[in-house]
């Protein structure tokens, strides 16, 4: 397990207690909490295995982890930095079912 949290080579918990270390930590200033729990989450999505990619309200790419990212589909962050979804797809009927699906679900 590495300071994330994460088990070596898994995008999963490792039985990290977040609420038994908050309880035991000095209070903090917002500030300080929120840097803490950036760096958190930042860790998680680096050593996450999976691909993750993060998009816009209009279907930009704003982030992708890696190296998950680049080893899955070959494209670095600033390769596939401000591509639309759209982009990214071969069939665009498929992306268009991508899209309605993320209607349905309220996700855009």
């Amino acid at each position: 397990m590495d300071a994330s949290g994460i088990r070596a080579g898994h995008c999963e918990p490792a039985g990290l207690d977040l609420h038994h270390h908050a309880r035991h930590q000095p209070p903090q200033s917002d500030e300080n909490a929120l840097r803490e729990a950036e760096e958190h989450y930042h860790g998680l999505f680096t050593a996450c295995r999976d691909a993750i990619m993060v998009t816009d309200r209009e279907d930009r790419v704003t982030d992708v982890n890696e190296p998950a990212f680049i080893e899955t589909f070959g494209y670095t962050r600033e390769e596939i930095a401000g591509k639309t979804v759209r982009d990214l797809y071969v069939d665009g009927e498929r992306c268009i079912r991508f899209h309605d699906f993320r209607k349905i679900r309220g996700l855009c």
